[in-house]
């Protein structure tokens, strides 16, 4: 089990808000957040996005010191 901090959750939560993943709301002494999920898929799309050029770099670094194995230039 990974213990988090009060000061960690308040930050991370910051920073989705200021990245506007989320919206607070005050409710006395509570913030409440609610995700919104039209920013989320954004965000989620970025990733995917990012991941797939990551993916296609890694294969051609992977391709190309298979052929240089291939090829006796070890």
């Amino acid at each position: 089990m990974v213990i988090v901090s009060r000061q960690a959750v308040v930050k991370h939560l910051s920073i989705l808000s200021e990245a506007e993943l989320v919206t607070s709301n005050r409710v006395g002494r509570e913030a409440r957040y609610t995700v919104c999920p039209d920013q989320l898929s954004s965000a989620a799309e970025w990733i995917a996005d990012l991941a797939a050029d990551w993916n296609k770099r890694l294969q051609w670094i992977k391709e190309s010191a298979e052929s240089t194995d291939k090829s006796g230039l070890t």
